[in-house]
């Protein structure tokens, strides 16, 4: 204790004397870091407070996210269950419609036969449903059926090579196409034999221009030999016989309604003695021309009228390879008038008539060659040879849209028929549809990339179409294929030199 009093009046004589135990500058840091520990005191409520607060939002947040998706569940629920009782009326009232689009989805084909006939034959093809038919082609020896949205699950049939040439079933844009081609001109007839069977019913034409003519030959061969033989037979007794009985023995042979051969022979015996001391050999040689004789008169008027009325009919490929050569002869008035012919005996013949109305578009007679061509398409609407020519003759006019709508109606396969959608191109080009047009020359060079004219048809409609660059590449791809003509080579060396000055 005596210590501790000590230590205190030591302290109190110092703070006696104005000395302090510390500098100022101890008090001064125990200053600040006091109203530092001050600072910290007063924030630490306020942090708490906020954090408080945030992890108050998250709650409130995940209780509200909690509470939709409880009340989306039973609106699903109410949905489904809405759909479900709804799902029943309406397949009721599918059920009462046709459903010819739900149909054409599930068409399949389950069986292709070939019925061979004596005529030609009939393809016979049966479907799971009703299917949808299109007739996009139709020729004198072929036909172009469309079948949409149809597969085919069988194998094909091999018809006989003597009715049909070819026969495919090719599949393109979601539809089936069958080309069906005859080995000679035929008539094609779709029937439906019932709901789910269809049946193409082929007719060959009989070819009776070329066995009336074989069987001509044959008669003229043989009346040629079996006249021949009794007029050498005859002849040796005549000339063993007087002048007066050998013309008496040649009348009798040459009619045949008048004296016989006998009477002939006849004549000659009784004036035989004058001129001959042998007159058995005679007689023989006499009496063996009259059976020969009696055949000759028998056959020689049966075959004239026959070959006369066969021998004058063509058919449809005849007379257009006759009127072609016709016309490479420059012979153009021949040619006129052997199709005009061709079309008075067979109205059918449709390339006779495009042919015909073709030579008449040449000459500028628009008219009689648009005449010819309705007349065709009136029976054939879909023959590409007469929508062809209708549509030169339409662009002649300066009726763009018209050919554009008729080429565009049910068009044939381009690999069937490239010149049909060349003109088409060319349709589209005049009506100012250049990009439509680019796009035929592709798929018809995709197809053919020999022809020139392609490439300069290209190039063109690339140069209508403002592209420029291509249209240069095109023109110059042409140059490079041996069979550019010398007019479009000129042509093509115009467009490329103005293309360059652009």
């Amino acid at each position: 204790m005596s210590l501790v009093n000590d230590m205190l009046r030591d302290l109190e004589k110092r703070g006696q004397g104005g000395q302090s135990p510390l500098s100022d500058d101890s008090v001064r840091s125990v200053s600040h870091s006091d109203s530092a520990n001050r600072q910290q005191r007063r924030s630490w409520p306020l942090l708490i407070v906020l954090v408080a607060l945030i992890l108050g939002f998250v709650l409130l947040a995940w209780q509200l996210w909690q509470q939709r998706s409880k009340d989306s569940v039973p609106a699903q629920r109410q949905v489904a269950s809405t759909a479900l009782s709804v799902q029943p009326t309406v397949v009721e009232v599918v059920d009462t419609q046709p459903e010819p689009a739900r149909v054409a989805e599930r068409l399949v084909i389950s069986q292709v036969r070939w019925l061979p006939t004596s005529t030609g034959g009939d393809l016979v093809i049966q479907f799971n449903a009703r299917p949808d038919i299109q007739l996009l082609n139709q020729t004198r020896q072929s036909v172009v059926i469309a079948l949409p949205k149809a597969r085919l699950d069988n194998t094909l049939p091999l018809p006989p090579s003597e009715v049909i040439s070819e026969f495919n079933l090719m599949s393109a844009k979601g539809q089936l196409l069958l080309d069906l081609k005859a080995s000679r001109d035929a008539r094609f007839s779709l029937i439906r034999d019932s709901e789910h069977q269809i049946r193409v019913q082929v007719l060959l034409a009989k070819p009776q221009l070329l066995s009336s003519t074989s069987v001509a030959k044959s008669i003229r061969q043989n009346r040629s030999e079996v006249v021949s033989e009794p007029v050498a037979n005859i002849a040796m007794p005549i000339a063993e016989t007087k002048s007066v009985n050998a013309a008496q023995t040649s009348a009798s042979v040459s009619s045949t309604t008048g004296r016989s051969v006998n009477t002939a022979v006849a004549d000659s015996k009784t004036k035989r003695p004058q001129t001959s001391h042998k007159p058995s050999p005679a007689k023989s040689k006499a009496e063996k021309p009259q059976p020969n004789a009696k055949v000759v008169a028998q056959s020689k008027p049966a075959p004239k009228p026959v070959f006369q009325k066969t021998a004058q009919v063509l058919t449809d490929d005849q007379a257009v390879a006759k009127a072609r050569k016709l016309l490479q002869k420059n012979k153009v008035s021949t040619a006129q008038a052997l199709l005009q012919k061709q079309l008075e005996q067979a109205p059918a013949s449709v390339e006779s008539r495009a042919l015909l109305a073709g030579i008449y578009l040449a000459a500028g007679d628009h008219g009689q060659s648009e005449r010819l061509v309705d007349e065709g398409l009136r029976v054939m609407p879909l023959d590409s040879g007469l929508k062809k020519v209708k549509a030169r003759v339409l662009l002649a006019k300066g009726d763009s849209a018209a050919a554009v709508n008729l080429m565009e109606s049910a068009p044939p396969a381009i690999k069937l028929d490239g010149e049909y959608h060349e003109i088409r191109a060319a349709a589209l080009q005049q009506q100012g549809r250049a990009e439509d047009a680019v796009n035929v020359y592709y798929q018809l060079l995709k197809y053919d990339s020999r022809q020139a004219r392609l490439w300069v048809g290209l190039g063109y409609s690339l140069e209508l179409a403002t592209r420029e660059d291509e249209s240069r590449k095109a023109y110059e791809s042409s140059l490079q294929v041996p069979n550019l003509d010398d007019n479009l080579k000129r042509f093509v060396t115009q467009r490329l030199k103005q293309l360059a000055e652009r």
